[in-house]
């Protein structure tokens, strides 16, 4: 947006996304995502998404986060129903899944190391979803942390996990 340039190399495995199972995207990190009907590179459906290919963040920034879900099973109704977790972990953590965990933000104690969770549950009617997310920064200290995100199609009972890292100035 600003008109500077800059390289960001990273390898990636590209998914097959033609099998028949509950899948997500790769999680981008951005800068911003707002609706808008503005056409151009950044725009994803009916989102700009802002990327930060440094996946560098001050703690008085948000971290917002894109992905798309697809082949969520409908119901006899012709609904979804699926439950989102996130967690964020310091980089070397061995991560521990929030289940149960539902609208709140909670602080789940692993012995000396912090790991912030939220989780929620949606109904939607469409078999792929675009989603989105800002995650509040302010109470963690800089370093290293990786994302992870738990989607679990509650129709067909399967679950699909992606993870990224970024750091916190």
């Amino acid at each position: 947006m600003s008109g500077r340039q800059g390289r960001y190399r990273q390898e990636v495995v590209i998914d097959n996304y033609d099998r028949e199972f509950l899948q997500l995207s790769e999680l981008q990190l951005a800068y911003s995502v707002a609706e808008s009907d503005e056409a151009g590179k950044f725009r994803k459906g009916g989102l700009l998404v802002i990327p930060i290919p440094t996946r560098t963040f001050g703690r008085d920034q948000g971290v917002f986060v894109y992905y798309e879900i697809y082949r969520l099973k409908k119901d006899e109704f012709g609904q979804t129903r699926y439950k989102v977790e996130y967690s964020i972990r310091p980089k070397g953590v061995q991560g521990r899944k929030a289940r149960g965990v539902i609208s709140q933000l909670v602080r789940v104690l692993t012995g000396k190391k912090q790991e912030l969770a939220v989780g929620y549950e949606q109904i939607g009617n469409s078999e792929s979803e675009e989603v989105y997310m800002e995650l509040d920064l302010k109470s963690t200290k800089p370093g290293q942390y990786i994302l992870e995100i738990d989607v679990t199609d509650l129709n067909s009972g399967l679950t699909s996990s992606r993870e990224t890292g970024f750091y916190v100035q």
